[in-house]
C-alpha cells in the first residue's frame, strides 16, 4: 500500500520549495561590436524597401537587400567599407 489509501489526503512531507539564486548581471562586460559595411547599407537602405513592400517578411527583406548589396558597384560600397573600418577604428581607440 502506498502513501494515499482513498479516503485519506496524503500524509507525507511537505517539501520546501528552493527559491533560485538571482543571476549577477555583471559577469561578463561584453561590449558590442561595430557593424560590418553590409549591415550599414542594411540600415541605410531597409527602411525604404519595408515602405514600399510592408507585406514582405523580415527574410525577404534581408534577402533582398543582399542582391541589392551585390549589385552596388564597388565603389559605392567602398563608401560603407571605409565608415565600418572608421568604426573599428574608433572601437580599437576606445579599447586601448
Amino acid at each position: 500500500t502506498g502513501r494515499y489509501t482513498g479516503d485519506k489526503p496524503c500524509q507525507g512531507r511537505k517539501e520546501k520549495r528552493r527559491r533560485r539564486k538571482p543571476r549577477s548581471r555583471g559577469r561578463f562586460s561584453t561590449t558590442k561590436q561595430p557593424l560590418p559595411a553590409f549591415f550599414l547599407f542594411m540600415a541605410q537602405h531597409r527602411p525604404e524597401l519595408q515602405k514600399s513592400n510592408p507585406h514582405w517578411t523580415a527574410a525577404e527583406t534581408a534577402t533582398k537587400l543582399g542582391k541589392r548589396w551585390h549589385e552596388q558597384p564597388e565603389r559605392e560600397k567602398e563608401m560603407y567599407k571605409q565608415q565600418a573600418a572608421r568604426l573599428r577604428g574608433q572601437k580599437q581607440a576606445r579599447r586601448a
